[in-house]
């Protein structure tokens, strides 16, 4: 497992805010990183954050 692998699973374990405060810049540079592999990750990564955060996540704070 990589580093950007650890950054969402810990978001899960930590829970939406201390993600949105503290790893959701780290792991927003998945979706703007030059390798392909690792944007795929951060896509990977959304959904599995998306469906555990839930919409008003997605809504108030990954899409601002």
């Amino acid at each position: 497992m990589c580093v950007f692998d650890l950054i969402a699973e810990l978001g899960v374990m930590f829970g939406k805010q201390t993600f949105s405060q503290h790893l959701y810049s780290i792991f927003m540079c998945y979706l703007t990183n030059t390798a392909a592999s690792v944007r795929q990750i951060g896509i990977d990564k959304s959904e599995m954050l998306a469906r555990e955060f839930q919409q008003e996540w997605i809504v108030n704070d990954y899409i601002h």
